[in-house]
């Protein structure tokens, strides 16, 4: 008896040490590179500089090439102004990851902090080649060049930057600064060819300031240039219509020139708009100048001086001519009475020059009349003709402009028939009937316009883009782009670039309807056809990749993308899409790598902080496959850091939380999750099933009942147990109880009957996230084990694998216990000692739980085994509810029959069969049921008629049958 005490007391103190090595395990002992990032992030922006700094030592101990903890140990320094420290800090950043734009831009800073200018524009060309239309970037290589004193390269840098970016507001006004100085400076210098081009560049930078253009003006005049100073004023006129230097200036140059009737033209149409008497006392001016000129000079003075005396008909004509000529609308008004009186009213001649004068007074209504009739009297007269055209294409306009189209058809077509000797009118005219046609929709006929263009001008450049215009309004739109893609072929490579733009114009909403209307095929080929006309288009490469996506085409998928990460490297849609090519790969944490530094530049974009939580998710349920549960919190923390109100990332962060046991806080994040209608009843099941396992308390009621097959004897054990939950602990008290009755069973020759019962408590700690150890204990009066104690450890192994190891020992119940004994059976009474050590090995595969466990036991000092195995087929999702079923074979029992004094026999090979099954009706109750069949090898004995001992052998079968119910609360 002492040598096995021995025996149970070392076993013991194998489990002791086994428990002490395997706890010390840490799953996740190191931190990522990004933790030490992160935490320096948040110290540095909540002002705690020194706190963020002791991160970042601890980092860079752990890995000292990480680029970016070397950028944020730059900031600090430099946020000290420890320039040197920082520059070093910097470069070695760089010298690990060469595009570091953070680290770049802060070398610029430092650089210049310390007035090494040339090396500051070194880095700020390096950012430049990383994005060459950083705006930003050009302002501030312009800004140092200044520091350095190099003004020349400055105003070349800014003219060249103003030309990229035209309608940017400050450059612009920066150039204009830039010009202004320049000009003031020669100016002051005396330079006056030089400071006249100088004015002419500021102008055109700057066409809003009207002193600038009579200071031009005055140049131009300085040099002899009179044509070019009227010129500019003309121009300073239309941009400044009320400018009254201006005129005056213009008007002068005029005078000057003897221009006096333009001069005076001009000021009646500014007097007309102002009563300023500036205007008048100009006007006066210039008709006195006029009349002094002409009385030396004019020959229309000298015609009407001899008309007044003679009647000349060559005065005459000569008067009226000139008059029309000169705009002298009141002396054309006379002359044309005198022309009438002396070629009469209806001469065709008198008739045009009428015409003209009111036409050109701007007398509509009469002056169409007059064509009307001059085109009744010759309509074979071409200049009529001419005339009648244009007033008819005149009309047609003021249709159009209102969109009026069908009124304006009938005007354009007496234009097409009658225009045929006219070239350039019946070409516009086709081109309105053209307009017109189009927007009226009658495409069919705007096509037979367009080739009588073609026909009648071969060179008609227009044509091609008219066509596929036309064909695209006409729902044609893939005639349209075949158009544009055989042109593209055919034509020269100066046209080329033409053609590519035209496709691609047309090419981008087709291809955005057909993915509307969910051609997604077509959408694909359209996109893989624009790229191939123009290869660095960035939408069609979208398309490409979005579409190749929908079409789960990933080899193309991946081409595109990686065409799209060569032409445009920081564009964040490229990085998001060659992510989530890392994402099918499995290759999480490369994805992450990539999008999480776009994260601080890029906070604003949904499709970045979306596929950088979409990684994140991925790689935290990736690690929490491998029992990694604090790795994947950090994770899902990070990601839920810039997308707070992610539902997916919140349900994953449940998910962990469930992975580790912390039920309340996982049914807190899996409840903000929003499944699919089809998935409702499903996620509410297993909602209950987290509920149900955040209660602390929990009620369990079991009811056996056995029977052997060739008896009518049933036996039944009852049990209740109770139990409560903690963080790490839980308490069990168990009690079971067993009536018999007092008949022969078989196995023992007289029972008494009577009624039996156990008391166990049970211990079960969690030491860490991957391991757990039990341990309980039990007193047993009839019918049970009279002493039974049990000692567990169980470890979470990677990829949902789980072993365990047990120790157990019992005193078997005081009642008879039949053994064979080297082939010998004997009846043996008393107590008996019983040791156990149990290996077992689980694994989960969703949504299938199976075990295989192995019992090797001594008693007697003979040795038995029993290999059973155990299956779980998850019905719901809820953690309980599963269809289960089991099987054993060995030399002993199934060790729960012997705890239970059901099956007293061990010697041949025995086995056993069961199936049953749980149900989580709520999250308060679950029901459950399991059936058993054991067939073990069975010594029958009786006495004879004189007192003698016989055996008999057999096979029996035993039948179980567990009701239990679940209380949790």
């Amino acid at each position: 008896m002492k040598i096995k005490w021995r025996y149970l007391y070392s076993t013991f103190l194998i489990f002791c040490s086994a428990i002490f090595f395997i706890s010390a395990i840490d799953d996740d002992k190191e931190h990522l590179p990004q933790y030490y990032v992160n935490q320096a992030k948040v110290y540095f922006v909540r002002n705690q500089w020194n706190l963020g700094k002791t991160f970042l030592d601890i980092g860079l101990k752990n890995y000292p090439d990480d680029p970016d903890m070397r950028w944020l140990m730059g900031k600090y320094y430099y946020q000290f102004k420890n320039y040197d420290q920082s520059r070093y800090q910097l470069i070695k950043c760089i010298d690990k990851e060469y595009n570091h734009i953070q680290a770049k831009q802060l070398l610029v800073n430092v650089e210049e902090e310390t007035r090494h200018y040339s090396s500051a524009i070194c880095y700020v060309n390096e950012l430049l080649e990383i994005n060459p239309y950083w705006k930003g970037l050009w302002r501030r290589k312009i800004e140092l060049y200044r520091k350095q004193g190099n003004d020349v390269e400055a105003d070349r840098l800014l003219k060249r930057i103003s030309q990229i970016y035209p309608d940017d507001p400050t450059l612009r006004r920066d150039l204009a600064y830039t010009l202004e100085n320049n000009y003031y400076r020669l100016k002051k210098l005396g330079d006056q060819k030089a400071s006249m081009l100088a004015l002419e560049e500021l102008m055109k930078s700057n066409p809003h300031n009207e002193g600038l253009y009579l200071e031009l003006a005055n140049l131009y005049l300085q040099q002899g240039l009179a044509d070019k100073a009227l010129e500019t004023t003309v121009s300073g006129s239309q941009e400044f219509p009320s400018s009254i230097p201006l005129v005056s200036k213009r008007i002068g140059i005029l005078s000057e020139q003897f221009r006096f009737q333009e001069a005076m033209a001009i000021l009646k149409e500014k007097m007309k708009k102002s009563n300023s008497s500036t205007l008048r006392r100009m006007y006066n001016d210039i008709l006195q100048q006029q009349v002094r000129a002409a009385r030396d000079s004019d020959p229309y003075i000298l015609y009407g001086k001899i008309y007044a005396m003679s009647k000349s008909k060559e005065a005459l004509d000569f008067l009226l001519s000139t008059s029309l000529t000169r705009g002298y609308y009141e002396d054309a008004r006379f002359y044309l009475k005198e022309a009438k009186k002396r070629y009469g009213a209806n001469n065709k001649k008198i008739l045009y020059k009428e015409y003209m004068l009111a036409l050109r007074m701007g007398d509509t209504h009469d002056a169409n009349g007059l064509l009307q009739n001059l085109y009744e009297q010759a309509s074979n007269d071409l200049d009529i003709v001419d005339a009648m055209c244009t007033l008819r294409l005149n009309e047609a306009d003021k249709y159009m402009i209102n969109d009026d189209w069908a009124e304006a058809l009938p005007y354009v077509r007496f234009v097409v028939r009658k225009s045929t000797h006219n070239k350039e009118i019946h070409r516009a005219a086709l081109e309105k009937m053209l307009t017109c046609l189009t927007e009226m929709k009658r495409y069919n006929e705007a096509l037979l316009v367009l080739d009588t263009v073609r026909l009648q001008n071969p060179e008609y450049t227009s044509f091609i883009n008219k066509k596929a215009g036309l064909l695209d309004r006409m729902g044609r739109t893939n005639e349209a782009l075949d158009i544009y893609y055989q042109a593209y072929r055919d034509s020269s490579d100066l046209n080329k670039e033409l053609y590519a733009s035209a496709y691609e114009e047309m090419a981008v909403p087709y291809i955005k309807r057909l993915i509307q209307s969910g051609e997604t095929r077509q959408a694909y080929i359209a996109s893989t056809r624009l790229l191939e006309v123009d290869p660095q288009s960035d939408l069609g490469l979208h398309y490409a990749i979005n579409t190749s996506a929908a079409l789960k085409r990933y080899d193309e998928f991946d081409k595109f993308t990686n065409l799209g990460i060569g032409y445009y490297p920081n564009d964040i849609f490229y990085k998001v899409k060659y992510a989530s090519i890392l994402d099918r790969k499995k290759r999480y944490n490369e994805a992450l790598n990539l999008l999480h530094p776009e994260l601080s530049n890029y906070l604003d974009s949904p499709e970045l902080i979306g596929a950088h939580s979409q990684s994140s998710e991925s790689l935290a349920l990736q690690m929490l496959k491998s029992r990694k549960n604090k790795s994947a919190m950090q994770i899902l923390d990070t990601a839920l850091s810039y997308d707070e109100n992610n539902k997916e990332l919140l349900y994953a962060k449940g998910l962990v939380y469930e992975k580790m046991h912390q039920y309340d806080s996982a049914y807190v994040y899996q409840k903000k999750y929003q499944p699919a209608i089809t998935d409702v009843s499903e996620y509410n099941q297993h909602l209950n099933g987290l509920q149900n396992r955040t209660f602390k308390n929990e009620i369990r009621l079991e009811y056996l009942h056995a029977r052997f097959a060739n008896e009518d004897k049933i036996s039944s054990i009852s049990t209740l147990e109770y139990s409560r939950n903690d963080a790490k602990n839980t308490y069990t008290g168990r009690v079971n109880y067993k009536g018999s009755d007092g008949i022969n069973d078989g196995d023992s020759i007289v029972g008494g009957g009577g009624t039996g019962i156990q008391l166990q408590g049970e211990w079960m700690h969690r030491f860490a996230p991957t391991l757990s150890g039990m341990f309980n204990a039990a007193w047993g009066s009839k019918y049970f084990s009279t002493i039974v104690l049990n000692a567990q450890l169980t470890k979470q192994l990677k990829n949902e694998w789980e072993t365990s190891i047990a120790v157990g020992y019992r005193k078997l119940a005081e009642s008879s216990q039949y053994v064979v004994n080297n082939g010998h059976v004997a009846l043996v009474n008393g107590h008996r000692n019983l040791f156990m050590l149990s290996p077992s090995l689980a694994k989960y595969l969703h949504p299938v739980w199976a075990s295989v466990k192995l019992d090797l036991l001594t008693l007697s000092n003979n040795y038995y085994y029993n290999l059973s195995g155990q299956t779980k087929f998850f019905l719901n999702d809820d953690g309980r509810t599963n269809i289960q079923a089991m099987a054993g074979i060995g030399t002993f029992p199934e060790i729960s029959i012997v705890d239970y004094s059901l099956i007293r026999n061990f010697s041949h090979t025995n086995t056993m069969v069961g199936l049953g099954g749980q149900w989580l009706v709520n999250k308060y109750l679950t029901l459950g049921i399991l059936g058993t069949w054991y067939t073990y090898y069975n010594y029958r004995y009786h006495y004879d008629n004189n007192f003698n001992l016989i055996s008999t052998t057999q096979y029996r079968n035993l039948y179980n049958v567990y009701f239990q119910l679940n209380i949790n609360f």
